[in-house]
C-alpha cells in the first residue's frame, strides 16, 4: 500500500481524535468562579490558607509566574506581575510580623508559614524589592536551622515542639525549598533541591500505608492520626508535583532525572489508590479507610492534582475519575460560591459548610483542568500523534 494510504489513515485518526476532544467537559461558569475567588480571599486567614490562596490566585491570574506555567524557573523579572491581592497580602503579613521573627507568621507548625514563601519569591523577583526576597530568605533560614528533624537529621518536622510528620507538610515546605533552590542556583541551590526531594522520600517512608499505598495523616510525636485522610493525599500529591515541576524547569533538570521520576511515581501511587476508592457520587470519603462522610474539599484537591499530573505526564488514565469528581463538585457549590460538604479544616474529622482552603482548591481545579483540556485539544499535538501513527503504519507495511 502507498504511503498516501497511511496518511489517509492518519487523517482519519486526526478526525477521530478531534471528535473525542470535543466532549462536554466540566467547568465553572465565569460568575461562579468569580464568587469562588472572592470567598477564598475573604475567608483565608491562617498561614497555610494564605499560602494556598496566593498560589491559587497566581495560577489563575499570572499563570506564567508559577512552577506549572513558567518556561523556566526562576522566572524572569519581566515575566509578568503577581496579582495585587497577593502583593497586598504579603505587605500586611510583613507589616504585622514581630521584629526579629524569622518565619512569615508565628505558628505551631513551622511548615505552614513556608507555604507563603513561593509568593514572596515571585513578588521579590518581579518587583525587584528586597523586602520580599529577604523575607523568603529568612523563612528558609528558619526551616533549615530552627525546625526539629527526625533521627536521620534530614527530615523536617511539621510541628515545632518535637518531630512529627504530617501529610500536609508536603505541600507547605518542599515546594518553597525547591523554589528557593532554583532562585539561589549553583551548588548551594543543588543541595537545596536535593533536600526538597529528600523530604518527599522520607515522608513517604514515614507515612505510606504499605497495603493501600495511601499516606497516613500523622505519625510520630505525642499523638498520631493513622487514618488515610483524603485532604492529606491531596496535599502530598500536589506538593510533590510542584517540586517535580520546579526541578524540571530549573538548571538541575538533567542531573535530577531520577528524582523527577520518583516524584511522578509517588504521586501516581496516591492517585491510583485514591480513585480506586471513588464513591458513586464522584467524591471520596474524608477517611478512605473508615466509615466517614464524603468530603468535597479533599476530592477537589486530588482532582486538581490529577489534572496536573495528567498534563505533565501526557496521560489520560485518571481523567474520567477527575471529571466525575469535578461534575459533582460543580453541583456542590452553592449560590453564594461556597463549596458544601467539606471537611472542617480545623477539626479534620468533622464536616462543615465552609472551608477557606477548599475555595482555593477549586481554583486549582479550574486552572489545571483548563490547561489540561487546552493541551488535549491542541491541533499540533493531535496532528503530530495522527501523523506518527500514519508513518508507523507505513513503515510496517514497507
Amino acid at each position: 500500500m502507498s504511503f498516501f494510504f497511511y496518511l489517509t489513515v492518519a487523517a482519519s485518526s486526526l478526525a477521530v481524535a478531534a471528535g473525542l476532544n470535543t466532549h462536554t467537559r466540566p467547568t465553572f461558569s465565569d460568575a461562579t468562579l468569580s464568587q469562588i475567588r472572592k470567598n477564598a480571599i475573604s475567608a483565608s486567614n491562617q498561614s497555610w490558607e494564605l499560602g494556598t490562596l496566593y498560589q491559587a490566585l497566581t495560577l489563575l491570574d499570572a499563570y506564567q509566574l508559577t512552577d506549572l506555567g513558567a518556561d523556566v524557573v526562576p522566572v524572569n523579572a519581566s515575566a509578568g506581575t503577581v496579582p495585587d491581592e497577593v502583593t497586598s497580602g504579603l505587605d500586611d503579613i510583613l507589616a504585622a510580623r514581630e521584629k526579629g521573627l524569622k518565619p512569615f507568621m508565628r505558628n505551631g507548625s513551622p511548615a505552614d508559614p513556608a507555604s507563603i514563601g513561593p509568593a514572596a519569591i515571585a513578588v521579590g523577583t518581579t518587583t525587584g524589592k528586597d523586602k520580599y526576597s529577604n523575607a523568603a530568605a529568612s523563612q528558609l533560614d528558619y526551616l533549615l536551622h530552627n525546625v526539629p528533624r527526625d533521627t536521620n537529621n534530614i527530615t523536617l518536622s511539621h510541628r515545632q515542639e518535637k518531630f512529627q510528620a504530617w501529610a500536609d507538610f508536603m505541600y507547605m515546605a518542599p515546594p518553597f525549598i525547591a523554589d528557593s533552590a532554583a532562585s539561589v542556583g549553583g551548588d548551594y541551590g543543588a543541595s537545596l533541591m536535593w533536600f526538597a526531594h529528600q523530604q518527599a522520600l522520607n515522608y513517604r517512608t514515614l507515612l505510606q500505608d504499605p497495603k493501600s499505598k495511601l499516606w497516613r495523616h500523622i505519625a510520630k510525636g505525642d499523638w498520631n492520626d493513622t487514618g488515610l485522610w483524603a485532604t492529606g493525599q491531596g496535599w502530598a500529591a500536589m506538593g510533590m508535583l510542584r517540586v517535580e515541576a520546579t526541578i524540571t524547569k530549573s538548571e538541575y533538570a538533567s542531573n535530577m532525572k531520577s528524582e523527577r521520576a520518583d516524584l511522578r511515581k509517588w504521586t501516581n501511587e496516591i492517585l491510583n489508590a485514591t480513585w480506586s476508592r471513588q464513591q458513586d457520587s464522584g467524591l471520596v470519603k474524608n477517611y478512605m479507610d473508615q466509615d466517614t462522610f464524603e468530603d468535597a474539599a479533599g476530592t477537589a484537591l486530588i482532582a486538581a492534582a490529577t489534572y496536573r499530573y495528567s498534563l505533565i505526564t501526557e496521560t489520560t488514565d485518571y481523567i474520567p475519575f477527575a471529571e466525575k469528581a469535578f461534575t459533582k463538585l460543580i453541583q456542590l457549590v452553592d449560590k453564594k460560591g461556597w463549596l458544601q460538604s467539606v471537611v472542617n479544616p480545623y477539626n479534620f474529622k468533622e464536616v462543615s459548610d465552609r472551608s477557606p482552603e477548599a475555595q482555593s482548591f477549586l481554583i486549582f481545579l479550574h486552572v489545571t483542568s483548563t490547561k489540561f483540556y487546552e493541551w488535549q485539544q491542541d491541533p499540533k499535538r493531535i496532528l503530530g500523534t495522527a501523523l506518527l501513527k500514519g508513518i508507523t503504519l507505513a513503515n510496517r507495511g514497507a
